[in-house]
């Protein structure tokens, strides 16, 4: 069954790579699904699709991904401060976070999550978001769902783009790319920095004054050739290093004029594909490897004597295949096989009270090997999908998983309904296993859930639909604060309803919109899950006219609970909203100006307890095209 499973692992990469050069609709984009090739896809209302129109628009890509529904987006103070996704009710670190087909979440961080605020949107085509356990399609990790990020390939004559921007709070942020193809090779490369000055992460409303500034800097390539019409080769190699000052806590008191956290990471990949019997069979193999070596230190200071000093580094290497058979028209086979290992090793030290404490543990490793075959039917206005997958864990046996799907279209009068369940799972961290802190018999944490969905098309000029999702999570890991220990001690439930609307009102004029309803709660105690508000809405009205690409956004989140910084008792956060405007003017065929204007109204708010956020701000640049 395992070597089997290694034939089948080259797929997942294949339909990776496949996806990302179809030319059917936008919304349907699934980078790591087979496709048909007519590019007709079936409608799912788990799947959003963020382009790079979107994503110019978006200081960074965790700002675009607010106006997804179902999606809460939360950070720790002003830009590159920790930045968490919480997919419907989910927790943020149960969000698999892809880049090009590599997994990129840490290995080392406590719960394997991903800090959003690494994340640039330069040279990014495009982000899709996956909401709800999705274990079939990516295996372990997306328990509560998958962001896969797909960056710009090359295409046609050499391209050479430099942008700049400067505003508030000292902010700096400047790209430059260069992509283009000859003949049968193609390449883009790519280099983003950004550096503030920042505003105090502890809320400045509370006391703190000294500012938390941050300094990041990316590389990117992706090369790819095409020996022939059917076959590929690429590429891919993204190479980082931030720096952010930190606060010894929100709230009160919270300012750390010393407290620091230094990140570097590396990430390469390598995949193959080609097509046979006509076409109607597609495989790929692919091989990714990624390390992130993080460390933070906060020597003694005036305000805080304490000092603490840890360094953690990761490494992921991943090998995977995939085949995509056509068994006849609207019939569909995809085999996926996979195997992800990990290792990992930390060191922390600390004097508090004039006491001194010491923990490490020497490099472990963990792996998850898996299989799944998944069935597409699609004749028009019937489609459905089943699948399965059997995961098998080194340290505690297999794993499975299922999901099936199942809709219809009625293009007469432009409706179409769906229905799914699927299930998911993730694996303990190596810290919660291996740390001072952790415990080697935890088991895998499990989730499932359904959801349903209609979309009424209203001619060709809009569409407005709406989805209702229930999910649940046993076995969630938790720090246990009488034993001091990682335990399997949380079962969760949420449950709510997505709606979207978009319109074309004019041939310049574009309207969105988005709302979320969502109950998320622990159920052994019947309380609200922290960070998770009751209710989220999301508008943007857009005009493209002449040289002019100008968008207004408002962003209203309801009330959440949060723990108090200080006490560490429950709180409640009252609701807030915002409003940002955003836009270019074209100065010549090669030339752009853009402007933002964030928190048009000055807004006061807090998004995580004790933690402060941006005022009235604004930041002009520039773009050229060569």
């Amino acid at each position: 069954m395992i070597g089997a499973a290694l034939i089948g692992a080259l797929a997942f990469s294949t339909a990776v790579a496949w996806t990302a050069e179809r030319t059917g609709p936008p919304e349907v984009l699934v980078e790591a699904s087979a496709l048909q090739d007519d590019g007709r896809a079936q409608a799912d209302p788990g799947i959003s699709i963020i382009d790079d129109r979107d994503l110019r628009l978006a200081p960074t890509a965790a700002d675009a991904l607010r106006a997804v529904p179902g999606l809460n987006v939360s950070r720790s103070g002003g830009v590159g401060q920790t930045t968490s996704v919480f997919i419907r009710g989910a927790r943020s670190e149960d969000t698999l976070v892809l880049i090009d087909g590599l997994e990129s979440n840490e290995a080392m961080s406590p719960a394997r999550g991903f800090d959003f605020g690494t994340l640039s949107s330069e040279d990014v085509e495009r982000i899709e978001v996956y909401r709800g356990p999705q274990g079939v399609l990516f295996g372990s990790g997306a328990l509560g769902g998958a962001v896969n990020v797909v960056t710009k390939k090359g295409v046609g004559a050499l391209q050479v783009g430099l942008s700049g921007e400067a505003g508030s709070y000292d902010t700096l942020n400047a790209a430059a790319s260069a992509r283009g193809s000859s003949g049968k090779l193609d390449y883009s490369l790519g280099a983003a920095g950004l550096q503030t000055h920042g505003f105090s992460a502890a809320d400045q409303a509370q006391g703190n004054v000294e500012p938390d500034g941050a300094q990041r800097v990316q590389l990117t390539s992706r090369v790819g050739l095409s020996p022939t019409p059917s076959s590929r080769v690429e590429a891919t190699l993204r190479v980082g290093a931030l720096r952010n000052d930190l606060d010894v806590h929100g709230g009160p008191g919270g300012d750390d004029p010393n407290g620091q956290v230094w990140q570097r990471h590396f990430a390469t990949g390598a995949s193959a594909r080609d097509r046979f019997f006509a076409g109607r069979l597609r495989s790929s193999v692919s091989w990714s490897f990624a390390e992130v070596r993080r460390w933070d230190s906060n020597p003694a200071d005036p305000s805080n004597p304490d000092v603490t000093q840890d360094s953690f580094i990761s490494e992921t290497q991943k090998l995977a295949t995939a085949h995509e058979l056509t068994i006849a028209d609207g019939h569909l086979l995809l085999l996926q096989l996979d195997r992800r290992g990990e290792s990992g090793a930390s060191s922390q030290s600390s004097v508090t009270g004039g006491l001194s404490a010491a923990s490490s543990f020497d490099r472990q490793t963990e792996s998850v090997t898996g299989e799944s075959l998944l069935y597409k039917y699609d004749e028009g206005a019937l489609f459905a999908e089943a699948g399965g997958r059997l995961s098998e864990l080194s340290r505690s046996g297999a794993i499975a998983d299922e999901s099936i799907a199942l809709g219809r279209r009625f293009p007469e009068v432009g409706l179409t309904v769906r229905a799914g369940y699927g299930t998911g799972f993730k694996t303990p961290s190596l810290y919660q296993l291996y740390s001072q802190f952790g415990d080697p018999g935890l088991r895998a944490e499990r989730g499932n859930a359904i959801d349903g969905s209609f979309e009424q098309a209203i001619g060709t000029w809009a569409a407005l639909s709406f989805a209702y999702f229930q999910n649940r999570s046993d076995d969630l890991i938790d720090y246990d604060f009488a034993s001091h220990k990682y335990l399997n001690v949380s079962h969760v439930q949420s449950h709510g309803w997505e709606v979207q609307a978009r319109a074309d009102v004019t041939s310049s004029w574009t309207a969105a919109a988005t709302l979320t309803l969502l109950d998320a709660r622990d159920e052994s105690s019947g309380q609200k899950l922290f960070h998770r508000p009751d209710s989220v809405v999301s508008a943007t009205a857009r005009c493209r006219r002449g040289k002019w690409d100008s968008a207004v956004t408002l962003f209203w989140n309801g009330s959440r609970d949060d723990v108090d910084p200080i006490t560490f008792g429950r709180t409640t956060l009252p609701p807030y909203q915002v409003v940002h405007l955003a836009g270019s003017y074209r100065l010549s065929e090669a030339l752009r100006a853009t402007f933002r204007i964030e928190n048009l109204f000055n807004q006061k708010y807090q998004d995580v307890a004790g933690y402060g956020t941006a005022g009235l701000s604004a930041y002009l640049g520039l773009a050229v095209r060569l």
